[in-house]
């Protein structure tokens, strides 16, 4: 055990040991600063531009042959495109927070895209009205087939009737204590049919993707961020902050989960940038070279599924982002109420002693 703790504290100090003089010095400290997330972005935007290049000047779009033509000096490739995979990092890096911040759907007070946030915004708006409007619905049709279920097992009318005003949200009927007990206790959708409830359950997983009417943005992955910072009743609006100040009371999985989802959030952003930029930027490489207009579609709009497999990932990871970082707020709430009371110990020890 001695042994392998000083091999782990030999590691660590050579890990923490500062980089060499001379230039593997200082790459060495350039590449400690860049973000594994930027890394793959990085690395796709190059790859990417390199194919491209290839189809061009080749005028034809056979990948086997880009990139044999790419891969047959290794010390060329070696020496452009290394250079440039780390630039392109540096890039890419530098604007992660950027990308996720337009993807969430903030922008400019005034600029060219307000009359477009503006239009999504009032969708998303009428989209969380109508997830209501079909929970209340189907919640009338699954307890439409309870009831009968209900009667048949012997609760009164008054029972059924104080569920269905739950199920439906409606006014309370004028119901006994007693059966006001009984209803509350048992619930309605032990009754119901599985498929039906499921149904239910979809429609109210897609309505805690939403904050409240007033706190809507115009983009999904914004109002699933969104959603959850309206839970946050411990961050004091600033999200950012509120981790770096309580992320030590995360255990040691959830800190790397948190660590872990919000790098992947970084990285599905900037992929969905890059996808866009290379689908905007195929057609004017290729134009000329590509005899024909459908070869060219195909480039584009594979890098346009790209951006949108890569948009669906980035809400994907903000869901789990999002779920560790309620689960820090509840750690600090629980914090904070374990210290107050310590405090008001402490206080009147002193007084006493005085």
């Amino acid at each position: 055990m001695d042994s392998d703790a000083g091999k782990s504290s030999s590691n660590n100090v050579a890990k923490l040991a500062p980089p060499g003089p001379g230039i593997t010095g200082l790459v060495v400290r350039v590449l400690d600063q860049l973000s594994l997330a930027a890394w793959l972005p990085a690395a796709l935007l190059t790859a990417s531009m390199a194919v491209l290049f290839r189809f061009r000047a080749n005028e034809n779009l056979d990948l086997g042959q880009a990139i044999s033509d790419i891969t047959a000096d290794p010390l060329a490739l070696l020496v452009s495109l290394v250079p440039l995979l780390v630039v392109t990092t540096m890039v890419t890096q530098a604007f992660s927070f950027n990308a996720i911040r337009v993807l969430e759907g903030y922008g400019r007070p005034r600029g060219i895209l307000t009359p477009v946030r503006r239009v999504l915004i009032r969708w998303h708006v009428r989209r969380k009205s109508s997830l209501e409007k079909r929970r209340l619905t189907a919640n009338s049709r699954a307890f439409a087939v309870a009831r009968p279920r209900l009667l048949q097992s012997g609760f009164s009318h008054s029972v059924v009737d104080m569920l269905e005003s739950q199920a439906l949200e409606t006014a309370e009927p004028d119901v006994t204590d007693e059966d006001r007990r009984v209803a509350e206790a048992m619930g309605w959708r032990s009754y119901c049919d599985p498929w039906r409830l499921a149904s239910i359950d979809s429609i109210i997983e897609e309505q805690k993707r939403y904050p409240t009417q007033g706190r809507v943005l115009p983009t999904r992955l914004g109002n699933v961020l969104r959603s959850v910072e309206d839970e946050l009743d411990e961050v004091g609006g600033d999200v950012g902050g509120f981790v770096m100040r309580n992320k030590n009371l995360l255990p040691d999985n959830l800190r790397a989960d948190h660590d872990h989802y919000r790098t992947r959030l970084d990285m599905y952003a900037m992929l969905v940038a890059i996808g866009l930029i290379l689908a905007a930027v195929s057609p004017l490489m290729l134009v000329g070279a590509i005899a024909t207009w459908s070869g060219i579609l195909v480039v584009s709009g594979l890098f346009i599924l790209l951006s949108l497999t890569s948009y669906h990932a980035a809400i994907t990871s903000a869901t789990a982002y999002g779920s560790i970082l309620l689960e820090l707020n509840r750690l600090v709430k629980s914090a904070t109420k374990q210290a107050v009371p310590l405090v008001a110990e402490t206080s009147s020890e002193s007084t006493y002693s005085g």
